[in-house]
């Protein structure tokens, strides 16, 4: 089955020691039921907490006091394929993301593993958002934490 999704890159300051937290977005055509399905392929786990809520990604992103930062179920790894492309692992599968030039200058940065670079607290969110408000159906987001691959640098 092939899913269709759109990528999204946000940046923010949390405001706590003037950290940078980084949000990359997978919002993925799909109901919540196979939502859930593929979130538990791709963690190989029963166990995930969905985000209190996700009217942030309609808002400003500065304003992300109900944006969870709980236990973490699962953790990503990234792989920088070239500036704009890039890999998302999971335990299980791997999602492919792509941000566009307009967008990484839109933060002042030239690729997306500059983004993520430092002391920025990197995330992945999967989502059926879109879909949601769409079909006016029911919504679900979840937060993975993500680390570099290689302490930062790129595989390529």
């Amino acid at each position: 089955m092939e899913i269709e999704y759109s990528c999204k890159i946000v940046r923010y300051n949390s405001g706590e020691d003037f950290k940078t937290d980084v949000v990359i977005i997978f919002d993925f055509l799909l109901d919540l039921g196979s939502l859930r399905k593929l979130l538990k392929h791709l963690t190989i786990s029963s166990m995930y907490i969905p985000i209190k809520t996700i009217a942030f990604i309609d808002e400003n992103i500065g304003k992300l006091a109900e944006f969870y930062h709980g236990d973490i179920t699962s953790r990503a790894k990234i792989e920088f394929i070239d500036c704009n492309n890039f890999s998302v692992n999971f335990r299980n599968d791997a999602i492919q993301g792509f941000i566009s030039n307009k967008a990484l200058k839109q933060w002042d940065v030239k690729s997306v593993e500059e983004m993520l670079a430092g002391d920025a607290l990197n995330s992945v969110i999967l989502t059926n958002y879109t879909y949601g408000q769409k079909h006016a159906e029911a919504t679900d987001a979840y937060h993975i934490s993500l680390r570099l691959q290689n302490g930062g640098r790129s595989d390529v």
